[in-house]
């Protein structure tokens, strides 16, 4: 409906905040990451849904879970799928 209003929140908060972490992941080869941007993404959308769920559609009553945990799942998730290496 608002296409400028959401083209503009792209290029101003979710570019900005991808770039961080492809940098992140890119400067960290220890990782084991083969595709930084591709985890990046991965990571951000699974971010962003958690806050939706949370905060916006009333999640935290319904389907409680603190943001630590939540991101520490996400991060031994991520990295231990990653790094063993997937062929494509």
């Amino acid at each position: 409906r608002f296409p400028e209003l959401a083209q503009l929140y792209v290029k101003r908060a979710v570019e900005p905040g991808l770039a961080v972490l492809v940098a992140y992941f890119q400067e960290h080869p220890e990782l084991g990451l083969q595709d930084p941007e591709v985890v990046a993404r991965i990571f951000r959308g699974s971010l962003a849904s958690f806050a939706l769920v949370q905060d916006i559609l009333q999640g935290k009553r319904l389907v409680p879970m603190s943001r630590e945990r939540y991101i520490s799942g996400l991060v031994e998730t991520v990295l231990s799928a990653y790094q063993q290496k997937p062929k494509y």
